[in-house]
């Protein structure tokens, strides 16, 4: 018997509908004619439901079938065996390959991306080996899966520390999105693109891709949300504190427009949530508390709260220790030091069960700071 997945998004869509529903979850359980407390487990990320279940809470909710769409395809294990034993490409072997990946993106949040990085390597290599001989009406949703697979090779690469081999991987998703024509994967191609050159210190880079990632204004505004925020801390360490407000104003308005996006969400974007806009609101106040240090009591409210309301299952992920090191820089800043040790030894728990080299040096950078102060 094939075991089904649930897409990434599934639990950050049910949270969605239920506030348009203006359903808690007990009234929701009995909607759906299922136990309070398996609602509660389901909802926490602690448990799996059927499909069945599933069906149960898209009618309850009146969904129109959004949770529905997110079981993933069984038997992917299969249709990618078939695929590598020289079968031809179906709309099933797409399909088998985009639910890899979306388990793939899941573990990355669990096991961290050094862990993450030679399987989906290896998937990449095997994808890029089709899309290197696959012709005819199946290329197209071929190429579109591609630019996604090498995207999240880019992702992984950045988060390792592999600079240049992300850009290798960066530039073949763009090219593979822009023949695919999808603009929602080109623009986060060009954010992520941004994302190295700000971790690299090309700020000035960084802020021209921001705005090149946000120029399209028919992209998921959960995107171009995350841009206006990057933008607005590549103005606040650039000393433009008055653009950089500017851009703080436009990603909360754009973040507000994600909330109520009517259209699919990318599957690439499952945790554009409250809490990733809070942490992201977060950093801006970080890198303005340079130059104004009455930022840095906000820094520190708004990445706490990000922090304390992420999933669960996403609070171990290493990117998630990468903002424990974020928010130990704020309480430097605002004098509160234990606080910050406290928090650095929450984000070395995280860097011991990732083996994420790049958060190591984050906290040891983030260390020697806090040292040096008598």
């Amino acid at each position: 018997m094939h075991r089904h997945l649930l897409d990434p998004r599934f639990r950050d869509t049910l949270a969605r509908l239920m506030r348009r529903a203006d359903l808690s979850q007990r009234q929701l359980a009995d909607r759906a004619h299922i136990s309070r407390s398996y609602l509660s487990e389901i909802v926490g990320g602690h448990a799996t439901p059927s499909p069945e279940i599933v069906d149960a809470l898209d009618t309850a909710l009146d969904a129109g079938g959004d949770l529905s769409r997110l079981v993933l395809p069984a038997g992917t294990a299969d249709h990618l065996a078939a695929t590598a034993g020289g079968q031809p490409i179906t709309p099933d072997t797409v399909a088998a390959f985009e639910a890899v990946l979306l388990a793939q993106r899941h573990l990355d949040d669990v096991v961290g991306s050094a862990t993450m990085l030679p399987p989906v390597l290896a998937h990449l290599d095997t994808v890029s080996g089709l899309a290197a001989r696959t012709t005819g009406p199946h290329r197209p949703a071929l190429i579109r899966v591609a630019a996604q697979w090498a995207q999240f090779g880019g992702w992984l690469r950045t988060s390792t520390g592999s600079w240049p081999q992300a850009r290798t991987l960066f530039g073949r998703a763009l090219e593979w999105a822009i023949e695919g024509d999808d603009r929602e994967m080109a623009a986060t191609v060009v954010s992520y693109q941004g994302h190295v050159a700000w971790l690299t210190g090309q700020i000035p880079q960084s802020l021209g891709l921001a705005a090149a990632a946000l120029r399209d204004p028919l992209v998921y505004p959960g995107q171009r949300a995350y841009d206006a925020y990057a933008a607005a801390r590549a103005h606040a360490v650039l000393g433009d504190l008055p653009a950089a407000q500017h851009m703080l104003d436009l990603g909360e308005v754009l973040a507000g427009q994600a909330e109520s996006w009517p259209g699919p969400l990318p599957p690439w974007q499952y945790y554009r949530a409250p809490w990733f806009w809070t942490l992201e609101r977060g950093l801006v106040r970080l890198y303005m508390c340079r130059h104004q240090p009455r930022h840095a009591v906000a820094a520190v409210a708004e990445l706490t709260a990000g922090i304390t309301a992420m999933p669960a299952d996403l609070a171990g992920a290493d990117w998630a220790g990468e903002y424990l090191v974020q928010l130990a820089a704020a309480h430097r800043h605002a004098g509160q030091l234990e606080q910050a040790r406290a928090v650095l030894d929450r984000a070395r728990r995280i860097v011991a069960d990732t083996r994420s080299e790049r958060v190591r040096g984050l906290v040891a950078a983030q260390e020697r700071r806090l040292t040096a102060i008598r």
